[in-house]
């Protein structure tokens, strides 16, 4: 496959609109029999594509019933009038349905959602790469390869003395302990020194941490802008881990909210 494909949602959503080569669908189909992971994403995919049509198929329905009605009343005295009443009756028959799948699917997302699914859901911990043979290797970095959390924590302070990578392990370190706030002021850190050096460092995987502690804070509102930023570029590190469905749970937390 080429790098237009690397896009595991963007692969799907047209592989839904048969807009593949047929090799290429081929080549799918034995990827959604071989990973059952790929397939449950299919799945959901489809689930949240439906659910977020949902406004659109209100707006249908309300435009079926208006033509119907008017209809009516412009063929009163025509003798077509009952084979007008069966098209309309038939095609609300029709959207009243799909507005029952999408609205009960959306009910049951909206029921079981939580913060904690979320991020249980999309985290996994960070692995730094393997060093280079000859290189050297910081006892901040050793400390965070060794699983010493604390140890880490113990070494960021002051911060403005501290690099990127060292911030960022450090917000990965606080989020192992539990220490969300300080997480999310680590990270921030980050991102303001990137901002001001006009750099990219660690700026992929801070996106995607810092998003994961908004969630499990509760803080949707700064969280769905930087999943919709990373969902939305395919170069992005972390692109293949955030998700349609992804981007309407968080829709539907701030409506529980």
């Amino acid at each position: 496959m080429n790098k237009d494909f690397e896009n595991t949602t963007e692969l799907l959503e047209k592989y839904l609109q048969a807009e593949l080569s047929p090799e290429e669908m081929r080549h799918v189909e034995n990827r959604l029999r071989e990973d059952s992971r790929l397939l449950n994403d299919l799945n959901n995919l489809k689930m949240a594509l439906n659910a977020i049509k949902l406004d659109g198929l209100k707006s249908e329905v309300a435009e079926i019933s208006e033509a119907y009605m008017a209809g009516n009343r412009e063929n009163k005295n025509n003798q077509n009038r009952g084979k007008i009443r069966s098209i309309g009756y038939y095609a609300l028959r029709v959207a009243a349905l799909l507005l029952i799948v999408a609205g009960s699917y959306l009910g049951i997302l909206y029921a079981t959602v939580s913060p904690e699914k979320i991020f249980a859901e999309n985290y996994f911990p960070y692995e730094l790469p393997a060093s280079r043979s000859g290189s050297q290797t910081s006892d901040l970095e050793k400390f965070y390869t060794s699983s010493q959390w604390n140890q880490v924590l113990a070494l960021m302070e002051p911060m403005e003395d501290r690099t990127q990578k060292e911030l960022f392990l450090g917000g990965l370190s606080a989020m192992r302990t539990g220490k969300f706030q300080y997480a999310i002021k680590l990270f921030e850190k980050l991102l303001e020194n990137n901002k001001a050096n006009q750099e990219q460092t660690y700026q992929d995987g801070t996106e995607f941490y810092l998003a994961l502690t908004y969630i499990k804070l509760g803080d949707y509102d700064k969280a769905r802008p930087l999943f919709q930023s990373i969902s939305k570029d395919s170069r992005h590190a972390y692109h293949n881990q955030v998700h349609a469905i992804d981007l309407l749970k968080l829709k539907l937390l701030n409506w529980k909210k």
